[in-house]
């Protein structure tokens, strides 16, 4: 943790203000904000700015969802296979009497199996329940993916659908292609 705020956080801290500043007043400097339905946005009329700038801040809009998107769900699925590995690494240094009750006698013993696969006869220690070390592991593994999931969706849902959703407006009110049928805007 100290490691990744040394080489990491600091940087990213001083990056982001300076271009969420030059994002917003970029627009400002080539009269981009416009009064559309309740609040400003981003856009040109006749009477204030043009076209091209328009669309070049609405090229980096997109490509900023996309590209974080892209970044927030790669580092949550990196965390959840990680925590699946380590998982897997530390239940197979269980005991082997803590795996099955015939291979508790000694390592030596002919029906010691080293192929053996820790996560499908975890916990079948000849007990209906598997042990509280298993339990405790498993509960902290669900937590970490259970968290990672609460985080992505939300993200998902708050920032990527309604990109999508303003990429096909935008490209149904220039180019007249219909991509969300009538019907369903009508229900």
């Amino acid at each position: 943790e100290e490691r990744i705020r040394k080489r990491f956080e600091i940087y990213v801290h001083m990056l982001i203000p300076p271009i969420g500043i030059i994002i917003a007043i970029y627009p400002l400097m080539t009269e981009l904000y416009n009064g559309w339905y309740f609040y400003c946005f981003v856009c040109f009329t006749e009477a204030r700015g043009n076209q091209s700038a328009s669309d070049i801040l609405q090229v980096l809009y997109l490509i900023t969802v996309i590209s974080s998107s892209t970044v927030m769900a790669y580092s949550m699925l990196s965390i959840i296979c990680k925590v699946t590995r380590t998982f897997r690494q530390s239940t197979s240094y269980d005991f082997p009497s803590q795996r099955k009750k015939e291979n508790c006698c000694c390592l030596n013993s002919k029906k010691f199996n080293r192929n053996y696969d820790p996560i499908n006869n975890l916990g079948q220690n000849n007990s209906p329940q598997p042990s509280r070390r298993f339990r405790r592991l498993q509960s902290r593994g669900n937590k970490v993916i259970l968290m990672a999931l609460l985080y992505l969706i939300p993200f998902f849902v708050t920032w990527v659908f309604p990109v999508f959703l303003f990429l096909c407006i935008q490209i149904e009110w220039r180019y007249n292609i219909i991509i969300i049928p009538e019907k369903l805007t009508q229900t």
